[in-house]
């Protein structure tokens, strides 16, 4: 038996000097349930971040009048994915340097965020759910569907999506990852649109919305069993008249068996409500970032401090500071302290997590949607660009 000990040390030992890997940023917020907190080593930190400046990006058109319009980044296996409006494509580059690895059409003008999963890419638009393979962007299948703009979130071999409907159905679908089946769809009378889930322990939390002909109470935090989409509850947490719409919406965030909604309220996954934070700051249209003490909130044009981003204390909502006098368009990214938000004009802006001190503020590259961050690099999309930050 002492080969086998020997043999055991080995691996041990070449396992311990193998350096720990940083995670992908597979779909927006990082991964299901939307934390949206970088997992793994990196060398962005407080004392670094005022460096960070571009090492490659690609171009996909220069025209001042009509840009492209490229999609937020998510990144996976080495690989970035994101959507071109004007081209109507889903392009793959290496995360390394920028280089094409394929691109292959979606068939719309209105392709969001990809999501990436089980070697497949996923992208919702057009009426239509679509699955290439990650590797070659072979097709793999395709669904017509109810249509939105939400990207699809991917969770334990299924992928959800959300439909829209100006007449107030707007609906949820679940299909198998693997070959598309159709596995339930669920529609909510009196709702225009329901927003991107999170998904939690097959559980599925998402927020509705609603225009003119929809009632105030439109504005719910559901809970839908992630096998069946039958409702588990919905809550309708009191409306902030300090923005408009008032009322939850956006993508949630869930951590440690608590959702967090964009309206700034926080309940336990079975419902009980844990805090409700009505003012002063309002309601936001993207999911929080949740860290293990702190919550962080994106703020827009309407809010009494007309824009920036607060940190609340998890437990209870108790406000820490507010920063920041620009509206933030997509959720904010936590990363070894730091935390890093688009703000509105399209730059990069950068904040010490636990102070609020700024520490970036990048004005000279166009940028959109959510920062993706793996290991020491920072993906974004932009109205021309893709682009790579680095410290």
């Amino acid at each position: 038996m002492a080969w086998r000990s020997a043999l055991l040390a080995a691996v041990v030992l070449a396992a311990g000097a193998v350096p720990a890997q940083a995670a992908d940023w597979p779909q927006a917020g990082a991964g299901p349930q939307h934390q949206s907190v970088v997992v793994g080593p990196s060398t962005i930190s407080v004392a670094t971040a005022g460096h960070l400046h571009v090492v490659w990006s690609r171009s996909f058109g220069s025209d001042p009048f009509q840009p492209p319009y490229i999609s937020g980044t998510v990144v996976s296996q080495g690989r970035v994915f994101f959507t071109v409006e004007a081209s109507q494509e889903l392009w793959a580059l290496r995360a390394s340097d920028g280089a094409t690895l394929w691109h292959r059409g979606i068939g719309t003008n209105q392709g969001p965020l990809p999501a990436v999963a089980g070697g497949m890419v996923y992208v919702q638009g057009g009426g239509w759910i679509r699955a290439f393979d990650a590797a070659t962007g072979a097709p793999r299948w395709a669904r017509q569907d109810g249509g939105s703009t939400e990207p699809a979130v991917v969770a334990g071999g299924i992928v959800y999506v959300t439909s829209a409907d100006a007449c107030c159905a707007a609906g949820l679908a679940a299909y198998r990852a693997t070959d598309g089946r159709l596995l339930w769809v669920r529609r909510v009378p009196g709702v225009s649109n329901m927003a991107a889930p999170a998904i939690a322990n097959g559980v599925v939390f998402t927020t509705s919305s609603g225009t003119s002909c929809c009632l105030h109470t439109d504005f719910g935090l559901w809970a839908l069993d992630g096998g069946t989409g039958r409702t588990l509850w919905v809550r309708y947490p009191p409306l902030n008249a300090s923005t408009y719409p008032p009322g939850v919406h956006d993508t949630p965030s869930v951590a440690g068996g608590v959702v967090y909604a964009g309206g700034q309220d926080a309940y336990t996954t079975t419902g009980r409500r844990v805090w409700i934070n009505d003012a002063p700051h309002g309601t936001a249209d993207a999911s929080p970032a949740v860290t293990a003490g702190s919550v962080y909130y994106p703020l827009q044009e309407g809010d009494i401090s007309n824009g920036g981003v607060c940190r609340y204390r998890r437990a209870d909502g108790a406000l820490f500071w507010c920063v920041g006098s620009d509206e933030v368009y997509d959720s904010p990214t936590v990363v070894n302290g730091v935390l890093l938000v688009t703000i509105v004009g399209n730059y990069l802006d950068a904040f010490d997590a636990r102070t609020g001190r700024q520490l970036l503020l990048d004005e000279t590259d166009v940028i959109s949607g959510q920062p993706a961050v793996v290991g020491n690099t920072i993906y974004t999309g932009g109205y021309w660009n893709v682009f790579a930050f680095r410290p």
